[in-house]
């Protein structure tokens, strides 16, 4: 038994097709765009970069607590590095709830709340890679239409490619990276 013999038009045309076929596999489409399966994901991330300014702090962080998965929802501990000291700011609580948003099938939308008297801010998550690329965009308030881009601790220094191609696509460019390589997240 042998195989047939291909000429390399062929051959660059079946590699071709192979390739589409993995990148058409490895595709996250809109019903992928679950932030509770990112916030289950990880316990630390970091906000790589976002369209709105906000004073240039720096290692802005969220560390997710208490998760109730029948409720979706956690409790998030937020801080950052104040720029012009140098030291961590101490870090605020938060209540974070996931809902599925209009006509939506997955969990797409959170609310970040200080207290649960609060309205708090509403974003949907625009888009998210499966892993260091999750774009939230804000609906309603003061961040209405603003993006933040956030990733997992570990993920937090490779992001970049496509999802920077994806950010811009979706949000128009950022105006601060409040991430930097000597980030830690407080224990």
């Amino acid at each position: 038994f042998s195989l047939p013999a291909f000429d390399m038009d062929s051959k660059l045309v079946l590699i071709a097709l192979c390739l589409f076929a993995i990148s058409s596999v490895n595709k996250v489409t809109a019903a992928d765009n679950d932030v509770w399966k990112v916030l289950t994901r990880s316990d630390n991330f970091f906000l790589v970069k976002r369209t709105y300014p906000r004073g240039g702090n720096q290692c802005a962080y969220m560390k997710a607590q208490n998760r109730d998965g029948g409720k979706h929802t956690l409790s998030a501990v937020m801080g950052y590095r104040d720029p012009a000291t140098g030291q961590m700011v101490s870090p605020s609580t938060y209540t974070v709830t996931v809902t599925q948003g209009p006509g939506s099938s997955t969990y797409n939308m959170m609310t970040v709340q200080t207290s649960s008297s609060s309205s708090g801010l509403k974003y949907e998550l625009v888009y998210t890679d499966g892993g260091n690329c999750n774009i939230l965009k804000g609906k309603g308030g003061p961040l209405n239409e603003k993006c933040e881009l956030w990733a997992p601790e570990s993920g937090a220094g490779n992001v970049g490619g496509d999802c920077d191609t994806q950010f811009e696509t979706r949000c128009g460019k950022a105006v601060e990276t409040p991430y930097q390589q000597d980030c830690t997240i407080p224990k």
